[in-house]
């Protein structure tokens, strides 16, 4: 049987180093993840990895999210809401 209209509605986002330089760690994305709206929150990179701006050349995809909710408008403004309040801990590199 094929459903008449979506099941669900859902928006993704991936996420760019803001800064170049060294990722800490990746716990930043754990409270993401157990988010009952979030269908993923995962990262991309591992800890220790150089992560590049878009200042500096082509961005470091740091992580991929995708968010669940009864219409896109609402899924896509609560992942970029989401995606604002990551603090990801990279250290810049010396310029």
């Amino acid at each position: 049987v094929v459903a008449k209209r979506p099941l669900k509605q859902m928006a993704e986002f991936t996420v760019n180093a803001a800064v170049s330089g060294i990722l800490q760690h990746v716990d930043f994305i754990e409270p993401l993840a157990k988010h009952p709206d979030m269908l993923y929150a995962r990262p991309l990179v591992k800890p220790g990895h150089k992560c590049v701006c878009v200042d500096d050349g082509l961005p470091t995809w740091i992580a991929e999210l995708m968010a669940v909710k009864p219409t896109v408008k609402e899924a896509i403004t609560f992942i970029k809401e989401m995606a604002a309040t990551m603090e990801i801990p990279i250290v810049p590199k010396n310029k």
